[in-house]
């Protein structure tokens, strides 16, 4: 179970790195169904809103909500501003792997999905 004392960050960071780049890829929308469980166990049962049957141990749809979901989110909406403000010579230096900067997981997560073009809804 998650622990509701734990911060959104910190919570984050126990996710697998292919849950994290999905859930930031759209931080109040649909979980994977292969990270569902994931999501569950470490943000807590409450951090999805069941969109199958609740009596499913593991539902097949749900949505992501909550304290992360929320971080997420509202990361996402400053990261979003950030990038669209860079300088294309920045740019094209963060896809060179050129510039290095000292950020949080979750910026990190960000700019290699921006670097990969996914897309980000």
């Amino acid at each position: 179970m998650g622990d509701a004392t734990s911060e959104p960050e910190h919570l984050y960071a126990r996710l697998s790195e292919r849950a994290r780049l999905a859930l930031l890829r759209n931080p109040q929308g649909f979980v994977p169904p292969e990270f569902i469980g994931q999501v569950m166990s470490v943000c807590g049962d409450d951090s999805v809103c069941y969109v199958t049957e609740e009596n499913d141990a593991v539902p097949h749809f749900a949505i992501f909500q909550g304290a992360v979901s929320d971080y997420l989110f509202a990361r996402r909406q400053g990261l979003d501003a950030w990038w669209d403000a860079l300088e294309p010579e920045v740019l094209r230096a963060l896809a060179r792997g050129d510039t290095m900067f000292d950020s949080a997981l979750v910026d990190s997560d960000y700019v290699t999905l921006r670097l990969a073009g996914a897309e980000l809804r």
